[in-house]
């Protein structure tokens, strides 16, 4: 958790600049879940006065955000950012162009990436004991944001998921981004393909549901491909 890796109750203040509204809102709403305090905006416009640019611990710029080219400026400005860059951009190019050496995360990250860089440039002096894992799935495609959102909200429900899609399509990502974002993300995720059950039959498949069962305890069991299972197996699962 955070809070093993930070001193008392103040949390460090981020800005998160992204002109993608739905982008912005998973990364606020991750980073606060993650124990910061964290200002969303879609524009990047250099505060006038230093003590306006100083009130964040860091600012998290997108690169093609409004005004983000401001910050690139001065040092005494860079310094206090991390940069989120797409995947076509060369970060040592940048650095290059622009005579600085600045941090630049490449997308696509996952949230404990981005949650490790962040306590390493704001706690240079200690390295994290422990980070909460919790994946960030990026999109720009409205409908995929549609069904993360709704992941999202089933998340903190205590009900079975099923899910469907072809593949390749990130089915297992999403499951344990569920299991990440649910009330069980400190407890156990155990993953059993569909083959690992098609063999035992009777007694034996019965022991070995119950032992999965027990397992997986408060956790999370996730069955790959059940659709795909015997009838017999199906029902003993229910």
């Amino acid at each position: 958790m955070l809070a093993d890796v930070l001193d008392g109750p103040v949390r460090p203040r981020l800005e998160i600049v992204e002109s993608n509204a739905e982008l912005r809102n998973e990364l606020a709403r991750a980073l606060t879940s993650l124990g910061f305090e964290v200002v969303a905006v879609a524009d990047a416009s250099v505060p006038g006065c230093p003590d306006e640019r100083a009130r964040y611990a860091l600012r998290v710029i997108d690169l093609a955000a409004p005004g983000a080219t401001g910050w690139l400026d001065e040092p005494s400005s860079a310094d206090r950012c991390l940069f989120l860059a797409g995947e076509a951009m060369d970060p040592r190019a940048l650095s290059a162009r622009v005579g600085l050496e600045l941090d630049v995360l490449v997308k696509p990250f996952s949230i404990q990436r981005l949650e490790a860089r962040l306590l390493r440039r704001i706690h240079a002096d200690r390295e994290p004991s422990r980070l909460r894992v919790d994946p960030l799935l990026q999109t720009r495609d409205p409908r995929l944001a549609r069904t993360l959102a709704r992941a999202w909200r089933i998340a903190r429900q205590d009900c079975p998921v099923s899910i469907e899609g072809e593949l390749g399509t990130g089915r297992r990502a999403l499951a344990r981004a569920i299991h990440a974002a649910s009330p069980r993300a400190g407890e156990i995720l155990i993953c059993v393909e569909s083959s690992a059950l098609a063999g035992p039959s009777g007694d034996s498949l019965e022991q070995a549901l119950a032992r999965l069962v027990s397992s997986a305890g408060r956790g999370t069991l996730l069955i790959v491909e059940p659709e795909s299972l015997p009838e017999r197996v199906q029902a003993a699962l229910q």
